[in-house]
C-alpha cells in the first residue's frame, strides 16, 4: 500500500472491519471523542437528523442478539463491548445519507485511537420491524426515527489483519 505523510489518509487507507473483540470496555474519554466526531459529520442543511444511542450493557446486547439470531453462541455484534445505534428522522429528506456519514466519522475516529469497529447495517432490517419495535423503545429511539446502522466498537483480539483489496476499476473518468 502507498504511504502518505498524512495521519488522516493513513488511518482511512489502513482501517478495516474488526469482527473479534476483547471483553475490555473502551475508554470513556475515547468513546466521547468518537461520538463527538459522529456529530461533526456533514449533513444536509445542518439538520443533524440523527439520534445516537450507545449501549454497553452486555445483558441488553445478548438479549437483542438472541432476538435477531435465535442463537446464543453467535453474536451479530461480534461480542463487542460497545454498540452504537444511529437512527434518522424519517421526516428529514437527507437522513438516509447523513446517518451513514456520522457512522463513517466514528469508525475513522475509532481507528485513529486503535479501537476496532464494524458497521452492521443489516440490524436495521430487524429493528425497523414490528418485532424490533420493543428494542427501539428500550433504546429510547423516537417514534419517527428509523434505525440506519449499528456500529460495534472495542479493542481487537488480534492485530490489524491484511486489508481487502479494492477494485480501482470502479473509479472512472468521464
Amino acid at each position: 500500500m502507498e504511504q502518505f505523510n498524512n495521519l488522516v489518509i493513513e488511518t482511512i487507507l489502513n482501517r478495516s472491519s474488526v469482527r473479534s473483540y476483547k471483553s475490555d470496555q473502551i475508554d470513556e474519554e475515547a468513546l466521547s471523542v468518537i461520538l463527538k466526531c459522529g456529530l461533526r459529520a456533514p449533513n444536509g442543511w445542518n439538520h443533524q437528523p440523527w439520534d445516537i444511542v450507545y449501549v454497553q450493557d452486555k445483558t441488553f446486547l445478548d438479549e437483542l442478539n438472541l432476538a435477531i439470531t435465535s442463537n446464543s453462541n453467535s453474536s451479530v455484534f461480534y461480542h463487542a463491548p460497545t454498540v452504537v445505534f444511529i437512527s434518522g428522522d424519517k421526516n428529514d429528506e437527507y437522513y438516509a445519507a447523513d446517518c451513514p456519514l456520522a457512522a463513517e466519522n466514528m469508525v475513522i475516529a475509532a481507528a485513529s485511537l486503535s479501537i476496532g469497529s464494524c458497521i452492521i447495517a443489516y440490524l436495521s432490517n430487524f429493528l425497523n420491524t414490528q418485532a424490533g419495535q420493543v428494542y427501539k423503545e428500550k433504546l429510547g429511539i423516537p417514534e419517527d426515527y428509523e434505525v440506519c446502522v449499528a456500529i460495534a466498537f472495542g479493542y481487537p483480539t488480534t492485530p490489524n489483519r491484511s486489508l481487502t483489496l479494492r477494485d480501482e476499476s470502479k473509479i472512472r473518468k468521464y
